[in-house]
């Protein structure tokens, strides 16, 4: 069976990102691992991550940028955790913290 990898870069994330994470592990798709990285994000932000980690699902792993390097650094940072970590995945898809998938994940796992 493929296995996939989901990253998602954060900066100051809200609820949005919890509903999002909830939605893929409820998802169809065979998420390996749900890549969250945290790109600076202000105190208040720190609540979301650490409701993140209260899942305590094996699949969502939280990287920290100490301060916001970008976007970019962030899905660099992501990408390669994944490559390192999880070499058995066949595919990544990023996403945007303030959104849903809105089955585009389910979508491009049956076109595959």
């Amino acid at each position: 069976m493929k296995a996939y990898g989901i990253l998602i870069p954060a900066l100051n994330p809200d609820e949005k990102l919890l509903d999002l994470i909830q939605e893929l592990l409820e998802s169809s798709v065979p998420v390996l691992a749900l890549v969250v990285v945290d790109d600076g994000s202000d105190q208040q932000a720190q609540s979301i991550f650490q409701r993140l980690a209260d899942m305590e699902d094996e699949r969502i792993h939280i990287l920290h940028h100490e301060v916001n390097r970008g976007k970019g650094a962030a899905l660099k940072t992501g990408f390669k955790y994944i490559l390192e970590n999880f070499p058995q995945i066949q595919g990544i898809a990023t996403m945007d913290a303030d959104g849903t998938s809105g089955g585009c994940i389910s979508g491009l796992y049956s076109s595959v």
